[in-house]
């Protein structure tokens, strides 16, 4: 057997007695003792081997639970069997954690005696704290049976008896990196069967702070807890972090929520997603509808998923309708439920979501908002996306009651709508006319992370700060911008304004063009051809200055942080004649070829024939031309680039989005229009190009 001991030093013996001394006298855990075996030792002095479940407390807290001793004795083996790791892969740990986890939310099928049905056992009362055992114990000496090395975390959190948190402390001399590395350490290579049944794992160092992640978690997703309401500049204190997360109330409630497999990887909620969903439970419970106004990037589709699953767990007869207005959001959202194990009706066709939402099997439902309405049934192009949601609830309404003849009803007792990015959304009438088409029953919540702030002079909106309250409510929960660059969740955006002239530098030219062509025609005539120029002008603009900015990109590509290869941007263009404006000049006219066959443009728009057969000499026509081709082209430079076959919009469109992400050496600037602003992943995206009007 080989070993890591080591003698605590006198400072880590003072910090680890002051922790020690918190959980005793201010939180109230129970002390079990210091459980370190003697050098060379294979047990404890009294002969018991230290293990992540402590039998004699599992059963006791069984029994008091008012359990048989038949019901207690085969829980218990059960429970043993569900902690047992066969092999020490990372991959295996995982598995058996995670089937542990759920083993203890959903407990034990067991007979009271032998002439009655199986009955659950519940290891853990999550609906009551207080009903709970809390212990807390140091240096727990541990042997892994599969690696044949002993170590030993400083403390152990038990609840009931079974191990669910474990904390590395350091001295004030020792920095955090350092007790979080020492946890992957022994967690993965040490004793990894220790950690079978830990959900939490915790570093803190002595006035040096304090960090938590669970199994796996890498050290950058390792974050610091905070308590409600903190400011940005506030910065919590280690002792202060075991106050607020150890608190018993708190800490059953993270257990029992604030935990999910993410398809294979494991993952516990941050501060910010723990507030909202403490914050959202008096509101789910009154039907208080309301915004959560999270920022970009700081895991709101994981806030659904946690929220969704305390309504599941505490509502009888639950449904929860998730609806976006982008498709990746919608197959982000709807594969995040998915990985986290629910069973989800992912309506196909406006049809099709009437029929889940009046069928009633599934509790949850995601559907895209193109859905609630006629013209619907036409696949994933986003370019209908504008229209506004009281529109589509009003068409839905027409279309309830012409398929249906008012046999319609949404199935369930307790009804609860998530709206994502809910700031795009317009009109005020949003709770009435859910409650026309779902029933009265429903609560609408809206995720953002940007908020539409509109001016106070506007009447309708004078008790509201911003319209997204006054669409769905007051604020549930808010995590701003600034606070999660503060909490390293996010990095900072950094924006530079780049002025480009409206107007076409040589006008002079074009004026002197025009007085030849309009000699000694009459005034009317003369209006025509004023009419017409202007347009002209206006084209020869566009042109100019989109050629203006293609050089200012270049120029990034060249002699800036975007010619490295690690690097990438998108420019979101105004329009979809833009964007394919753009791709030409950078494709085919411009003569720095730094970018040629190294940018992609990802529109809704998709080539038809019907785009030809317009009306030759039509403005329409021309630009209708102009994007067929172009598309077309693009899919064509693209199958060039990749050796493979792209012949339509979304071929070349996952051929992009690979590209974009995997390498960002290759294809060097996205340009989009609406699609892949919201829910696509691309870690390599530095700069974002906007040539487009913004609003509020």
């Amino acid at each position: 057997m080989s070993e890591t001991y080591t003698y605590l030093t006198p400072l880590e013996r003072e910090y680890q007695n002051k922790v020690l001394a918190l959980f005793e006298k201010e939180l109230k855990y129970k002390y079990l003792g210091n459980l370190l075996y003697h050098q060379n030792a294979v047990a404890r002095p009294d002969g018991e081997k230290n293990r992540p479940i402590i039998e004699n407390k599992v059963k006791a807290y069984l029994s008091e639970a008012g359990y048989t001793e038949m019901q207690v004795t085969n829980a218990y083996e059960q429970l043993k069997e569900k902690a047992y790791l066969g092999s020490i892969s990372i991959s295996a740990l995982l598995k058996t954690n995670n089937d542990f986890y759920d083993f203890i939310i959903n407990g034990a099928k067991c007979k009271p005696s032998v002439d009655k049905n199986e009955e659950n056992v519940y290891f853990i009362d999550f609906d009551k704290w207080e009903n709970n055992d809390f212990y807390v114990a140091e240096e727990v000496s541990f042997t892994d049976n599969n690696t044949g090395i002993n170590s030993r975390p400083d403390i152990v959190v038990y609840v009931n008896g079974i191990a669910v948190a474990v904390i590395e402390l350091k001295r004030c001399s020792v920095s955090l990196r350092e007790g979080i590395k020492q946890m992957l350490s022994n967690e993965r290579d040490t004793i990894p069967s220790f950690f079978t049944t830990v959900q939490f794992t915790v570093a803190a160092s002595d006035g040096n702070g304090f960090q938590y992640g669970t199994i796996n978690s890498p050290e950058k997703f390792w974050c610091p807890f905070k308590k409600d309401g903190q400011k940005v500049d506030e910065v919590l204190s280690d002792m202060d972090s075991f106050r607020y997360f150890f608190d018993k109330e708190t800490f059953i409630r993270l257990l029992r929520y604030g935990v999910v497999n993410d398809g294979g990887t494991k993952k516990v909620m941050r501060p910010h997603q723990y507030y909202a969903l403490k914050h959202a439970m008096p509101r789910l419970v009154n039907k208080q509808s309301g915004v959560i106004w999270h920022s970009q990037g700081s895991g709101k589709s994981l806030t659904m998923i946690w929220l969704a699953a305390y309504i599941k767990a505490n509502f009888p007869n639950p449904r929860v309708v998730v609806i976006t207005d982008r498709t990746e959001l919608d197959l982000q959202i709807k594969n995040g439920f998915v990985n986290a194990g629910e069973s989800v009706g992912h309506a196909k066709s406006g049809e099709n979501l009437l029929d889940i939402l009046n069928d009633g099997k599934e509790w949850l439902v995601c559907s895209l908002i193109h859905k609630f309405g006629k013209n619907t049934d036409e696949g994933n192009s986003d370019s209908d996306i504008k229209i506004r949601l009281d529109t589509y609830l009003e068409e839905l309404m027409n279309v309830i009651q012409n398929r249906y003849h008012g046999n319609f009803s949404v199935k369930g007792e307790n009804i609860f709508v998530f709206i994502d990015e809910c700031h795009r959304t317009q009109g005020g009438s949003l709770h009435e006319a859910m409650r026309a088409i779902m029933g009265q029953n429903v609560m609408l919540i809206g995720f953002t992370g940007t908020p539409l702030l509109k001016n106070e002079k506007a009447n309708e909106y004078k008790d509201f700060i911003n319209t997204s309250e006054y669409r769905f409510g007051p604020f549930i929960h808010k995590y701003l911008h600034k606070e999660a660059v503060a909490d390293k969740v996010i990095l900072d955006l950094q924006y530079e304004a780049r002025d480009v002239e409206q107007t076409i530098s040589q006008k002079d030219k074009l004026d002197k063009i025009k007085n030849d062509i309009t000699k000694g025609l009459s005034t009317e005539r003369m209006k025509l051809v004023d009419d017409r120029w202007a347009t002209l002008e206006k084209v020869y603009s566009s042109r100019e200055r989109i050629e203006k900015i293609a050089y200012s990109i270049i120029d990034d590509v060249r002699f800036g942080t975007l010619g490295q290869d690690w690097c990438n941007a998108m420019i979101i263009a105004g329009n979809i004649y833009s964007a394919y404006k753009y791709y030409e000049f950078f494709q085919n006219t411009c003569p720095d070829q730094i970018l040629r066959d190294r940018c992609a443009v990802v529109t809704s728009y998709i080539p038809t024939d019907a785009d030809l057969r317009k009306q030759e000499g039509d403005a329409a026509s021309t630009e209708s031309q102009f994007k067929h081709d172009m598309a077309l082209q693009s899919y064509k430079d693209a199958s060039n680039i990749s050796h493979e076959e792209i012949t339509n919009g979304d071929k070349y469109e996952s051929w992009a989005k690979k590209q974009f992400i995997n390498y960002p050496g290759r294809l060097k600037l996205m340009i989009v229009v609406d699609k892949l602003l919201t829910g696509f992943d691309a870690p390599c995206a530095t700069y974002l190009y906007i040539d487009k009007d913004m609003h509020d």
